[in-house]
């Protein structure tokens, strides 16, 4: 989890545009994984 964080703190120096669309792309990015550990 320290990437995600890392991620976060990064973020958190864009526009708040460009937060919203990080934070979109971690969730999917959170939900694609779980999806493939699920179906393996």
């Amino acid at each position: 989890m320290a990437g995600a964080q890392v991620g976060v703190r990064s973020a958190q120096k864009l526009k708040p545009e460009k937060l919203r669309l990080a934070l979109a792309v971690l969730v999917l990015a959170v939900a694609a994984g779980l999806s493939i550990s699920l179906t393996i």
